[in-house]
């Protein structure tokens, strides 16, 4: 199967991202392109079947919308992804965080460790993956550059 990385630039493409993350019952509704980086992963018909962004707060970043089609998982396409968005942008940030509920193992095995959410950027507190789209028991967690 060949890959294609595309990342997103427009809403027409944007609003792609979000029809995939709802199947999935993602977070999606507060997806902006301002002061974010999302990158895709498509199969030869140009379907989606891997995304993860990047929220910008000055010198850190908020990984977002990690998600795998459902006929691709186990495949490490996962990986590659945190691979591919780390590297592409280790020059723009010092760290990078995360909420999880449901993918903390993973993270873990990717470098990322657990944090107290007072230790992260106060202007990333006030994003709404910390104000009201994740609970307050999800995992926080972060990957220092």
């Amino acid at each position: 199967m060949q890959i294609i990385k595309s990342i997103i630039t427009n809403e027409k493409e944007l609003d792609e991202l979000r029809l995939f993350l709802k199947s999935y019952a993602l977070p999606y509704s507060d997806l902006k392109l301002k002061d974010s980086y999302y990158l895709l992963y498509r199969d030869e018909d140009h379907a989606i079947i891997g995304s993860i962004g990047l929220e910008f707060y000055g010198t850190s970043a908020l990984l977002r919308s990690l998600a795998v089609d459902e006929n691709h998982r186990g495949q490490g396409v996962g990986r590659e992804l945190v691979k591919a968005l780390l590297f592409e942008n280790n020059k723009k940030m010092h760290a990078v965080y995360l909420l999880t509920e449901t993918a903390h193992a993973f993270f873990l095995q990717e470098g990322f460790v657990d944090v107290d959410r007072a230790s992260v950027p106060e202007l990333m507190q006030r994003a709404s993956e910390f104000t009201h789209t994740c609970s307050a028991s999800a995992n926080c967690m972060q990957h220092k550059m």
